[in-house]
């Protein structure tokens, strides 16, 4: 099976996603330009809790072709970060 999803880019200097919320995030200096991250207490961080410079744009995580999770009382602590699972 296959499936086309399109994703919305927000500028960072205009809108951040809600902290903690995993999303991809774009960084053209990076080695990596467009990874799994999140903003954090006014900063952005990698996946696994790195943090990244000169974030430019995001958009929210793909959902893929299974049901997407939306309830906070999901959510997984790890690392220190809270990471929070998007599928079932």
């Amino acid at each position: 099976m296959s499936a086309i999803e399109a994703l919305q880019w927000h500028t960072a200097d205009e809108q951040l996603p809600d902290d903690g919320i995993t999303v991809l995030v774009h960084a053209p200096d990076d080695s990596e330009p467009v990874w799994p991250g999140y903003h954090e207490g006014g900063r952005w961080l990698s996946a696994e809790g790195f943090e990244i410079a000169n974030v430019i744009e995001w958009a929210e995580m793909p959902a893929g072709t299974r049901k997407r999770i939306s309830s906070p009382d999901l959510a997984i602590h790890q690392g220190g970060a809270e990471q929070r699972p998007l599928f079932t």
